[in-house]
């Protein structure tokens, strides 16, 4: 019993870290755009990313290997995910902070409903729908939505 809940701690703690540099990735991209361009920010960040992951799991030992049935599926978000560095610091770089970050939530979460409903035939349920809506003009409302650039 104790080890579950120090193993659900532990996710937690993870997840709110993830949270953080997620929402914090506009600020630093804005902080960071004079000196970086559009792609060689992209390769820091993996790089950074990687290097922290890897001592991460060196000392944790939470990964397990990768199965060969699952290695297309790791190499398709590999791909997604370097394709969409760029366009998202430029964004970042050329948009309010806000826009720039409903915009790409928006766009991540309305993929992500896409492709359970394309490669896993997930349902579409009423209440998958409001609550979507109801994310994006909640992200909206907090958010100053304005598409000129600053």
């Amino acid at each position: 019993m104790i080890n579950r809940a120090k193993g659900r701690s532990k996710g937690i703690i993870f997840i709110l870290i993830s949270a953080f540099f997620y929402g914090s990735y506009g600020v630093w991209s804005r902080i960071m755009s004079p000196a970086f361009g559009e792609f060689s920010q992209a390769w820091t960040r993996g790089l950074i990313l990687i290097v922290v992951t890897l001592l991460i799991n060196l000392k944790f030992k939470i990964f397990k290997p990768i199965k060969r049935r699952d290695l297309p599926w790791f190499i398709i978000i590999a791909l997604a995910g370097g394709l969409n560095q760029a366009p998202y610091f430029f964004g970042f770089k050329h948009l309010n902070i806000g826009t720039a970050t409903l915009l790409f939530y928006a766009a991540l979460v309305v993929g992500g409903y896409l492709i359970g409903k394309l490669a896993f035939k997930e349902q579409l349920t009423s209440v998958k729908i409001f609550s979507l809506l109801l994310a994006i003009i909640g992200i909206g409302v907090v958010y100053n939505l304005t598409l000129k650039p600053n």
